[in-house]
């Protein structure tokens, strides 16, 4: 089961009363749709977070009340944004696991700026955090990373395990 959009229509004069329809199912398939970042009345469009494509990351994407939908968005990591209440401007927050959070300013997608981004990890000298798919009884993929400091092998460290059941858990 998965998180999707669904458009719902509902008489205008009268919301309280009415009945709402299901019209359309926006989004479906083997991915969650996460945040809701705006919905547009004017242009019939609705911006939101996903996994699509990969489960470790989110992108952002864009769909119109009909169904069709744009990625916005395909770096590595992780995505979300501030739209603008008028027009396609964005500000993007991003960040991936080998490379510093950036914040650009986005006319539209695929026109960003870079107005601000970190170095402080870089004379940290990391190693690349390996990731891991295991295999649960039922047959379900669990996501790992293994974080190591540069140099060490794995016989010669403690473990930690800190699992994370997801929001709100």
């Amino acid at each position: 089961i998965h998180n999707h959009l669904y458009l719902y229509s509902y008489d205008d004069a009268d919301p309280e009363t009415t009945t709402d329809k299901l019209e359309r199912q926006l989004t479906k398939g083997e991915f969650e749709v996460g945040e809701v970042m705006r919905v547009d009345h004017e242009h019939k469009l609705i911006n939101f977070a996903s996994n699509e494509g990969n489960p470790l990351e989110q992108q952002l994407w864009q769909v119109s009340f009909n169904g069709d939908r744009k990625q916005l968005t395909t770096g590595p990591g992780t995505h979300a944004a501030t739209f603008a209440p008028v027009g396609s401007a964005y500000v993007e927050r991003q960040s991936a696991r080998m490379e510093t959070p950036k914040v650009s300013l986005c006319e539209e997608p695929g026109k960003c700026t870079e107005v601000w981004s970190t170095r402080a990890l870089e004379s940290l000298h990391l190693r690349a955090p390996e990731q891991m798919e295991v295999k649960a009884h039922d047959g379900t993929t669990l996501y790992a990373t293994l974080l190591m400091p540069d140099g060490a092998s794995p016989e010669s460290l403690p473990l930690i395990v800190n699992p994370y059941g997801g929001p709100g858990e």
